[in-house]
């Protein structure tokens, strides 16, 4: 009885490395390369050449929204400075509180990806310097 463990059990472990020897012969398919020729390279340049003046045109229209949103709040400083009151209510008050309140938050936010989305350029620009010398 015992020897009939015995020899169940090297079958089983003759199974096992039969089992494992045959996964060493599966083959993987190579991934083949596929390379940018020249063209696609200048293309690529091209690209970028023409998406300027689209970020240029994007980064002025948002400093004239800001520069007309910190003109018109510091006139309202200035005018309650020189005696003006307000001719807003009390609920039309609380209403453009409310606005300025979203607007601050956005433009913090705005703030903040694009600092992020800077740095991520900035990362990406340096990486290809170091490619091209």
């Amino acid at each position: 009885m015992k020897w009939r463990y015995v020899y169940f059990f090297i079958v089983m472990i003759g199974i096992g490395n039969a089992c494992s020897m045959e996964q060493e012969f599966i083959v993987t398919t190579k991934t083949k390369k596929k390379y940018v020729s020249e063209q696609q390279d200048l293309e690529m340049d091209g690209d970028i050449a023409v998406s300027n003046p689209k970020v240029v045109g994007v980064v002025a229209d948002f400093l004239k929204m800001v520069s007309v949103i910190a003109e018109s709040s510091a006139n309202r400083i200035y005018d309650h400075m020189d005696g003006k009151k307000s001719s807003l209510d009390k609920v039309e008050r609380t209403e453009c509180y409310v606005l300025k309140k979203e607007i601050q938050r956005e433009l913090n936010d705005f703030i903040k990806e694009m600092e992020k989305r800077l740095q991520r350029l900035k990362d990406l620009f340096e990486r290809l310097i170091a490619l091209l010398n």
